[in-house]
């Protein structure tokens, strides 16, 4: 028997909670968690994106000073 994935036996351990009032706990962490990594990434979007967005000119040939910033 291989040992088991930290968050598969993490997930099992949740949905078989017989405990309501912590499954609703854990999903309110997790959307919360989920609404806070949205807002920061879209947050950060453009600043993430411009790096990729000039390797990819100068790779596809135009001059560097042109379209890195």
């Amino acid at each position: 028997m291989q040992p088991q994935n930290p968050a598969f036996a993490s997930a099992k351990r949740f949905l078989s909670a017989q405990s309501g009032s912590t499954a609703v706990e854990y999903g309110l962490i997790i959307g919360l968690i989920a609404l806070g990594l949205v807002g920061l990434l879209s947050q950060m979007g453009d600043d993430l994106n411009e790096p990729f967005n000039c390797s990819r000119d100068v790779i596809n040939g135009q001059d560097k000073a042109e379209v890195c910033k």
